[in-house]
């Protein structure tokens, strides 16, 4: 918990610097940190917090790859597809369906 709350704190600290900080962030990252310092502090739920970091987190590589794919100019290829709907499975089953449970 402790490594995601510094990746939080230096991603919107190198946001600001490059100028691409914007007020979404602004809220998301504060609610994450405080999200990830209440059960560091009062020493409960820390099981929770690590599995909604993980659901949270799971589909980064394939948003990443996606990304890394678009920018190489495959974007209209068929690894682009199959990584596009990956991304979204994992993103819409995690965050939309498993992570709520924990969470609340």
């Amino acid at each position: 918990m402790i490594f995601s709350l510094s990746y939080f704190v230096y991603d919107m600290i190198a946001m600001g610097i490059e100028g691409i900080l914007d007020i979404s962030m602004m809220i998301h990252h504060p609610l994450c940190m405080i999200g990830l310092l209440i059960p560091m502090y009062e020493n409960v739920s820390g099981n929770f917090c690590m599995l909604a970091i993980f659901l949270s987190e799971i589909s980064n590589p394939a948003m990443h790859l996606r990304h890394m794919l678009r920018l190489s100019g495959r974007r209209y290829t068929k690894a682009y597809e199959v990584v596009e709907v990956s991304f979204i499975s994992m993103y819409f089953y995690a965050r939309i369906i498993s992570i709520g449970p924990i969470v609340l």
